[in-house]
């Protein structure tokens, strides 16, 4: 990965798109897209960082039904995930 910044602002359309997504194709093809970015972007954020961007993929994963919401609505999920995100961007 030679831009983390770009790969945080996909991984914000991601999460958006996650929210969009009609079917369980469009669902599992932004899950691997999700979890892709998440694991180039790791070795670019040290330490603490890296629990922000864990609680952005659970998120958007969790909107999309890959894991527990924990009786979470899919837009507190989002709101989760895209102000992990923000906060990465800044880092």
């Amino acid at each position: 990965m030679n831009d983390p910044q770009l790969a945080l602002n996909k991984l914000s359309e991601l999460g958006e798109a996650a929210l969009q997504a009609s079917n369980e194709a469009e669902k599992a093809a932004i899950f691997a897209a999700v979890h892709i970015l998440c694991t180039g972007l790791e070795e670019h954020l040290p330490g603490y960082k890296s629990e922000n961007l864990e609680r952005a993929r659970w998120s958007i994963c969790a909107l999309l039904g890959y894991d527990t919401d924990n009786g979470h609505s899919q837009d507190q999920h989002l709101s989760w995930a895209l102000a992990s995100i923000e906060s990465l961007k800044g880092a």
